[in-house]
């Protein structure tokens, strides 16, 4: 049943809930950390390790959306606020989509544009540019809320499957890659999508918190992995 489930959402994803009994939700939640794991251990500890020491591919100075130093800014701060910007609003009620648009504007798009030299010149233009943009957000909320609806609601797959993509192209900053480097773009960053996608399907099926608890619990893992 978790597995039909799990392919049948992926198919043809969709925001309608669906009830299940707390034993289906561990054993679906169970499920997918072991995909999720298994993407990811897979592609850090074979793929891109191999494309480093090859000499293709190497770690940028810091990461794109959160640069602490921090353990529970990395394992609890992080996972959160990455689940409100990335998939909160997928249940396009106005409150969510208030909280997800904020958040990408005042948090995630400053450093976004802190990774490209040309706009760190102009600071100043920059941050009136993202205010503005704020203010005008609010002003126009409400027209721009019921958009977003209205398409979340239309067009579910494409905008579950296209920001899962998009979302993640964020990642490239975190990366030098050489000219040959690029040719394994997609291997490099499959494992990546599938872990958004896992969250965005637990979110959808379980809930916000169970997306947390499963960013969260990936980080852990790897965290206490590379301490042995």
């Amino acid at each position: 049943m978790v597995f039909r489930d799990y392919v049948q959402f992926l198919a043809h994803p969709r925001i309608a809930s669906k009830a299940f009994t707390l034993s289906q939700k561990v054993g679906l939640f169970s499920f997918v950390v072991v995909i999720s794991l298994f993407a990811n251990i897979f592609f850090y500890s074979w793929v891109l390790n191999y494309l480093y020491q090859l000499g293709l591919v190497d770690y940028a100075q810091s990461d794109i959306l959160f640069n602490s130093h921090s353990l529970w800014d990395t394992l609890l701060l992080m996972p959160l606020l990455t689940e409100l910007v990335y998939r909160l609003h997928l249940v396009p009620k106005r409150r969510n989509i208030m909280i997800s648009v904020t958040l990408f504007i005042l948090y995630i798009l400053p450093r976004l544009f802190y990774k490209i030299p040309l706009l760190i010149a102009h600071q100043r233009w920059l941050w009136a540019i993202i205010i503005c943009s704020y203010v005008l957000y609010l002003i126009l909320s409400s027209r721009i809320n019921g958009a977003i609806a209205r398409c979340w609601n239309r067009h579910f797959g494409v905008v579950f499957y296209g920001l899962a993509i998009l979302f993640n192209l964020l990642y490239f900053f975190n990366y030098s890659i050489t000219l040959k480097g690029w040719l394994f773009i997609p291997v490099m960053f499959a494992p990546e999508v599938i872990h958004s996608l896992n969250c965005g399907y637990i979110r959808m099926r379980l809930g916000f918190i169970w997306g947390v608890v499963l960013r969260i619990l990936v980080l852990v893992v790897f965290f206490v992995s590379a301490l042995l």
